[in-house]
């Protein structure tokens, strides 16, 4: 581009919290650009992508009682957001440069020029280094009981962790959906209170510390894992409580105020610490971690964008009319 495209706002993102955030900014005439970002290519794996982008199903989604596919889930967010008005654009973002009334955003094919920026890019998962893993998450090795604990009903489970968090995901397993539930330190030192290690011994929840060597299944199924001494486990469904990484530098080199491990701090109109830049979904400090919280995250950014933008616009009218009454 030879003159920088300019926009009303620009979304870097394109999961649920972003395009929601389009769908509803689009609606309210903003020119919007809905800026997908492209994995660095140490990120090109589902295994270290964000959520939007890897297989398997949300089944939380209202209206899908089958569930539906991340990835589908987000192409028919962008295509919706793209019916409603939006620009949508593949491309790398490079730096972003504050201006006394905009925002330069510097991109691999050019720059855009916008009044009002939303951070929607998510956290990256961070997994166990297993080989195999990469094959099972998101169809059977998930994040969280919470979002995905009905999958493990009547089946063999394991948890991977060494922590309270990990040896409370297990007691979620345990008492609502299987019997069937072992808790693998994966060779770490415990580190769980006596008050969850008495649980645990309660519900009678089996805990093995040997080392896990390999997982091994079928079309994204797991059937079975083997530790170092070469016992096998049967097992159908894994959990471990991974840690995130908020993609967040961008918004840390522009000077928006994270929190100690890198999110996006923002209020309940989801604004940032600077003013006109919001930031949805995954990539803040505010959870729950569900679709439908990242749908509300957007909807609230987009609704605070257009009431400030309604609200200068009454100002003016009111200047106006009071010039024309004098």
């Amino acid at each position: 581009m030879s003159v920088a495209a300019q926009y009303d706002v620009i979304i870097l993102g394109a999961g649920p919290a972003g395009f929601t955030a389009g769908i509803y900014l689009g609606r309210f005439m903003f020119k919007t650009l809905l800026l997908d970002f492209i994995p660095a290519p140490h990120e090109a794996d589902d295994i270290e992508g964000v959520r939007s982008t890897v297989h398997g199903k949300y089944m939380n989604v209202p209206g899908f009682p089958e569930g539906i596919e991340r990835q589908e889930l987000k192409w028919k967010g962008i295509h919706q957001a793209q019916n409603a008005g939006c620009d949508y654009r593949i491309d790398r973002v490079t730096a972003i440069t504050r201006h006394p009334k905009h925002f330069t955003v510097q991109c691999d094919a050019g720059e855009y020029t916008t009044t009002a920026i939303v951070f929607a890019l998510g956290a990256q998962d961070i997994w166990l280094e297993l080989p195999g893993l990469d094959r099972f998450i998101g169809k059977s090795a998930f994040w969280s009981v919470e979002s995905n604990g009905k999958e493990a009903m009547r089946r063999p489970a394991v948890i991977i962790g060494h922590d309270d968090h990990a040896a409370m995901e297990a007691v979620r397993l345990k008492t609502a959906f299987t019997d069937e539930v072992s808790l693998l330190t994966h060779a770490q030192p415990t580190q769980w209170s006596d008050e969850m290690r008495g649980i645990l011994s309660h519900l009678g929840i089996p805990v093995v510390e040997k080392r896990i060597k390999i997982l091994a299944g079928n079309d994204g199924m797991l059937e079975r894992l083997t530790f170092e001494d070469n016992e096998v486990l049967p097992v159908e469904m894994l959990y471990y409580p991974t840690e995130k990484q908020p993609r967040s530098q961008l918004a840390v080199d522009l000077g928006i105020h994270v929190d100690g491990a890198g999110f996006i701090q923002v209020n309940e109109r989801f604004e940032t610490s600077m003013t006109s830049v919001y930031a949805v979904g995954d990539i803040t400090s505010r959870g729950p971690e569900q679709v439908v919280a990242a749908y509300y995250h957007g909807m609230q950014a987009a609704l605070s964008i257009y009431d400030d933008h309604f609200r200068r616009e009454l100002h003016h009218l009111h200047l106006a009319a009071h010039a024309h009454s004098v």
